[in-house]
């Protein structure tokens, strides 16, 4: 299926327990079951998150932290899954319930009375801890008193009486083999393996996904000056190198140019009439003003394992290119399904500006390296822009010794570094305090 059309393949589960008692249970699920579950979930090309708030949430002053925890259940639906003891837990105080029951009831028990949710919709599981594993109540303990195992009773018989699947386990292995046979067996029938989107669509959607994160820090980072000089570069028949160190930023602000950075770019410079002199040359026609809003192609080496080598991401960028999917999947060998994309280039040059953007490059191995280099250096020379990012060590001498117009970015200073953290956490309504970023080492 073309990559347009992959529809959104997402999973993202809200655990809730007590906490102190429960850290056996949640360790076990979250450090030996859920990365099964998450490797079997990339498989299918299904993205796996599992939400785990033991530590508490970030809040706001003046915020509720209840609140907070509501609006995580709510971003879950609809998959949810409680571990149940007979300890109750924190009680709020405004409501007189526990923390852990105003979750169940948020998640599960009152879904079916709020009007933008389906109760058959639900993937609720319970897994009840055996009263033989249960440390006796302590007296002293207002959360864990004989009264409130009375009312942490009542909260288990009205989940049984719920009708979504409950089970006792009896250890941790056991807890954590049924979840793991609970989730796969839905995540079976939810996702069926005929359905699953090929490898490169999978890592195409990973791409946009990056993009769409680093979009969310950029501008802050690199050198906004850039922005046309980089542009007016891609146009001179050589790829473009955008390099600095580890940490500097390059890939966040080689994203954000991707996404709008060349947009609207009125690059009138003579630096345009070597592309335009070869695209005439090949295509016989003249060639599409670079001025003109481009087809943007970016991918990046290593955001999957199908993306680190250079055949798979070359199957990234034919996906990513919307080449025939018939051409793709018959292009057993990687020199046909080249081929396959000269052709596609070729194509839109006749009447858009195409530009690919590679970030991280240098992530490829040695000869892999050499092959994606050779190629992207031949669609530069048939008109198309070409971006690489990478490291210097690697590729800056190869680009040094081939006249590669270079743009280096300097390190990023504490101050930029701590812009662009507030930067994306603005995006989500949070804030970073002074106090925490003064001698943080980032």
């Amino acid at each position: 299926m073309p990559a347009s059309s992959i529809p959104l393949r997402s999973v993202r589960i809200f655990i809730s327990s007590t906490f102190s008692d429960m850290m056996g249970e949640r360790n076990e699920l979250v450090l030996k079951i859920f990365p099964q579950i998450r490797q079997w979930c990339e498989a299918r090309g299904i993205t796996w998150t599992e939400i785990d708030l033991r530590w508490g949430v970030v809040v706001e002053p003046g915020e509720d932290t209840l609140q907070a925890c509501l609006e995580e259940v709510d971003h879950c639906h609809p998959f949810f899954l409680g571990l149940i003891g007979q300890r109750y837990g924190s009680v709020h105080t405004t409501h007189k319930l526990s923390y852990t029951e105003l979750e169940i009831r948020r998640g599960v028990l009152e879904v079916e009375m709020q009007k933008k949710k389906k109760k058959e919709g639900l993937h609720a599981f319970f897994y009840f801890r055996d009263p033989a594993l249960e440390p006796p109540p302590d007296p002293g303990d207002g959360k864990d008193s004989p009264e409130s195992r009375v009312t942490q009773a009542a909260l288990g018989a009205r989940i049984l009486a719920s009708g979504h699947p409950c089970t006792t386990y009896d250890s941790l292995a056991g807890l954590g083999k049924q979840v793991h046979e609970d989730l796969i067996a839905r995540l079976n029938s939810l996702f069926p393996e005929d359905e699953a989107p090929t490898p490169a669509e999978y890592d195409v959607r990973h791409q946009k996904h990056r993009t769409d994160r680093q979009d969310q820090i950029s501008p802050l980072a690199g050198n906004p000056d850039w922005i046309n000089p980089l542009y007016a570069a891609t146009t001179r028949g050589k790829p473009v190198l955008l390099t600095g160190e580890e940490g500097s930023g390059k890939s966040v602000w080689l994203a954000w140019w991707v996404r709008h950075g060349h947009k609207g770019s009125a690059c009138a410079s003579v630096d345009a009439a070597l592309s335009q002199k070869l695209h005439a040359w090949i295509m016989r026609r003249p060639a599409p003003s670079p001025a003109q809003a481009p087809l943007c192609i970016y991918a990046a080496v290593g955001t999957t394992a199908f993306s680190s080598s250079w055949a798979g991401l070359a199957r990234s960028l034919a996906v990513a290119m919307k080449c025939d999917a018939g051409e793709v999947a018959a292009a057993r060998e990687l020199p046909n399904l080249l081929a396959a994309m000269d052709k596609k280039i070729l194509q839109h040059l006749t009447h858009q500006y195409v530009i690919l953007a590679v970030d991280s490059v240098d992530q490829l191995p040695g000869d892999d390296l050499d092959s994606a280099v050779s190629w992207l250096t031949f669609l530069a020379r048939l008109g198309a822009g070409v971006v690489l990012s990478s490291s210097p060590a690697r590729v800056k001498p190869y680009a040094m010794e081939r006249h590669w117009p270079v743009f280096s970015l300097p390190s990023l200073t504490v101050e930029d570094r701590t812009g662009m953290a507030k930067g994306y956490l603005g995006h989500y309504g949070k804030k970073l305090e002074d106090k925490n970023s003064e001698g943080r080492q980032w």
